[in-house]
């Protein structure tokens, strides 16, 4: 049986920063089941309670959606609305990330109905596993795909290079090729595990992979991906001799079967002999008793 789940604390996220032609871009890294957290450096301090903040979303270069107004959910704006939440300090807090949630993200800020000084924008990509083949017996082989979620292309938004995804154990040690697990990157947002499952000394045998991204040589999220493979039992032949049969199954029966009916008839037939020996002594006897009387008569 297999599971997805995340090993790091759920609000920690390390933030990126780059610097943009209008105002501050930020790139933040999260991975699917997580939380993640989505700063703006731009809130205007003196309008409680975040009422001075918009935050608006844009996927894959469709049409923006405005899903925060002066501080307040939008329900109607936004599907995931009960995903999200506004921070004391303005900050936009997702829940129970999925791969929908990557995104470009903008925190505008407002003063008297108008909009105020420069945006603050935010690149936020989703790491997530996904497996292929749904055999999970010992001595099969699995296949993970480890992708990183971006608003555009992969290439675009990581264009400084510095991201990089690698696959490590339970010890945290960093896999690499072997005879039984190969390791291959399509892109920097991409790279892909197979593995044959080994260890058949258990019942349930159980691995936990973890796909890491680092970027400017900082860890900033990680994903992990368990399996629990079941083991084949051992299916022995159990072949039942009789003294002195061949070692052969067949042979067996052309033993056994001589035996059987011989006995069968042993215990049809005898009964019926017996009984009919001692009905002809009885008559023998019989006819002893009554040959005196007979020739009594015959003097008389």
């Amino acid at each position: 049986m297999a599971k997805l789940h995340n090993p790091t604390v759920g609000l920690l996220l390390t933030v990126l920063s780059l610097q943009g032609t209008r105002g501050d871009l930020l790139s933040v890294f999260s991975n699917a089941g997580g939380a993640a957290t989505l700063p703006c450096n731009n809130v205007q301090l003196h309008y409680p309670n975040c009422s001075s903040t918009t935050w608006i979303f844009s996927r894959n270069g469709n049409v923006s959606t405005e899903e925060v107004a002066h501080g307040n959910i939008r329900p109607d704006n936004s599907h995931r609305s009960e995903r999200l939440s506004v921070l004391s300090n303005c900050s936009l807090c997702i829940a129970d990330v999925t791969t929908e949630d990557a995104g470009f993200y903008t925190c505008r800020q407002y003063a008297k109905g108008n909009k105020s000084k420069d945006d603050m924008f935010i690149y936020h990509s989703v790491l997530h596993i996904t497996s292929r083949g749904t055999d999970r017996d010992v001595g099969s082989k699995v296949t993970l795909h480890c992708l990183l979620h971006t608003h555009y292309d992969c290439e675009t938004v990581v264009y400084n290079r510095t991201v990089h995804l690698s696959w490590v154990d339970e010890e945290g040690v960093e896999l690499q090729n072997t005879t039984h697990l190969q390791i291959s990157r399509e892109s920097p947002c991409s790279t892909t595990l197979t593995v044959q499952l080994r260890d058949p000394n258990s019942v349930h045998t159980q691995w936990t992979w973890t796909c890491l991204l680092t970027a400017g040589g900082q860890v900033q999220t990680s994903v992990d991906y368990t399996i629990i493979a079941r083991v084949k039992p051992l299916r022995a032949q159990v072949v039942t001799r009789g003294p002195g049969a061949a070692t052969t199954p067949e042979c067996v029966f052309s033993v056994e079967i001589p035996i059987r009916l011989s006995i069968f008839f042993m215990v049809l037939i005898v009964p019926g002999l017996i009984g009919t020996v001692h009905l002809m002594r009885r008559r023998k006897q019989t006819s002893r008793e009554a040959s005196p009387a007979i020739e009594l008569q015959v003097l008389n």
